[in-house]
């Protein structure tokens, strides 16, 4: 996976829209992902490992682990491309839209999906 475009997707799509969440809580866990800070226990195993990751997307079985921050230094399940890693990151997305409570709504149509390639 090419860092430099997954993590402004990563960013663009999820995580800045779920950071303060996940950055006080440690984690987010629903029904259709995980995502987790890094974690410095040394003492949890599974922590940072596929037992465990730092995000997972379960409709697709995605998996990946990260070093401190994300998307720095990391390892994955299964390769996929942009496109497939945008989707996966847009189903996240709306299911965390449609879970608040608060009725929060983004309009978030990044315009030109494959702007990577220009």
């Amino acid at each position: 996976m090419d860092r430099f475009v997954n993590e402004e997707l990563f960013d663009y799509i999820l995580y800045n829209l779920c950071e303060e969440e996940v950055e006080t809580k440690g984690e987010i866990v629903n029904d259709v992902f995980e995502l987790r800070v890094f974690s410095y226990d040394e003492d949890d195993p599974e922590a940072n490992t596929f037992f465990k990751p730092n995000f997972y997307h379960k409709p697709s079985g995605f998996k990946m682990c990260w070093y401190k921050h994300p998307l720095r230094g990391i390892e994955t399940n299964m390769e996929l491309s942009h496109e497939d890693f945008a989707s996966v990151l847009y189903d996240c997305r709306q299911y965390y839209l449609n879970a608040r409570s608060d009725g929060f709504t983004v309009n978030y149509d990044i315009g030109n999906t494959r702007w990577w390639e220009q």
